[in-house]
This record gives C-alpha cells, structure tokens and sequence, in this order.
C-alpha cells in the first residue's frame, strides 16, 4: 500500500497563515475607507507617501 503524498510546504503553511492574512486585509481595507474619507485634505499626500515605503515593512 502506497502512502498518500504530502502537500507542498507552501500549502502546508496555508492554516498558519489565515489569521495574519485576515488581519492585513483588515488593515488595508480600513486605511483604504480613511484615506477616501479624508482625501480632499491637504495634509493626505505626504502622509500617505510617507507610510506607504513602510507598510510592507510592518
């Protein structure tokens, strides 16, 4: 009888992965819907492109 084969790692990862991804849509979502409520203010630009270079980071 032949074993089953595993899944990739990168699958195998996938379960671990749920929560932080779930989390980062949040986050990206809600800076999204902050942005558009705020986008008519002058102060929007700098700040976004100076938090833009840094999200990834976090």
């Amino acid at each position: 009888m032949m074993p089953l084969p595993q899944p990739p790692p990168w699958l195998r990862a996938v379960p671990g992965l749920r929560w932080p991804w779930l989390l980062a849509v949040t986050g990206v979502c809600t800076a999204a819907a902050w942005l558009a409520a705020t986008a008519d203010e002058e102060d929007t630009l700098p700040f976004l492109l100076l938090l833009a270079p840094l999200l990834p980071l976090i």
